[in-house]
Order: C-alpha cells, then sequence, then structure tokens
C-alpha cells in the first residue's frame, strides 16, 4: 500500500497522507476520544475538555457511586420484600397453630363430653 495515499480524516475533512496518518489523529483538534476508564468523551487538545487524571478518576467514583447505591436499593427492596413475605408466613403459622390447638382441644372436650354421657 502506498504511503502517500490521502486518508480523509472523519472529524476535520482534512486529506492526510497515509504516512502521517497517526501524527494528524494524536493533534486533530477535532477528534473526539472515549477514555477508556471512565467512558467520558473528549477533545484532546481542546483546552475546556481537557480530560486529566483527576477528572478520569472523580468521574469513575462517581459512577461507582451510582452504582453502589443502585445496588443498595434493590438489595433494600429485596429485603422488604422477604420480610413481608416472612411475616405473612409467620402469621399464617400462627393462625395454623390457633387453628390445630382450638379444634384439638374442642375435639378432646367433645371426646370428654361423650364419655361422660356414655357412664
Amino acid at each position: 500500500m502506498c504511503e502517500y495515499k490521502p486518508i480523509k480524516c472523519s472529524a476535520c475533512q482534512l486529506e492526510t497522507p497515509q504516512k502521517n496518518w497517526s501524527e494528524h489523529q494524536g493533534q486533530c483538534q477535532l477528534t473526539v476520544k472515549t477514555c477508556e476508564n471512565c467512558h467520558i468523551a473528549y477533545k484532546p487538545n481542546d483546552i475546556h475538555s481537557q480530560h486529566s487524571e483527576i477528572v478520569c478518576l472523580r468521574e469513575q467514583f462517581q459512577q461507582y457511586r451510582f452504582a453502589a447505591q443502585n445496588e443498595i436499593g434493590e438489595l433494600r427492596a429485596e429485603l422488604r420484600q422477604s420480610q413481608r413475605n416472612s411475616y405473612s408466613f409467620s402469621f399464617i403459622k400462627m393462625l395454623n397453630i390457633i387453628f390445630h390447638f382450638y379444634f384439638s382441644r374442642k375435639s378432646n372436650r367433645f371426646v370428654s363430653i361423650t364419655r361422660s354421657y356414655s357412664r
């Protein structure tokens, strides 16, 4: 392939020889790059959108904090649901015990009453 073949920059529309392409990409004022760590889009040579290590770390921290808050919210919702299920289960279990206790005593009364009449 010819190293002088012109390649058109998608950002600034300038045609650059292939041999100078990597140099142009590093210097092009309109090229937008995305940080691999925090996924912020920025222009490398733009004074107003400089992407320093501090900016990157701050953005990563905010992303992790947001993700953690979402996960905490989901876990709290799961906990509330399991507590509701547990309370419902405990209530039903308690009713079941009362029901069995009541009817077992009632049947014992019935047995004791029928024994007293049969004598």
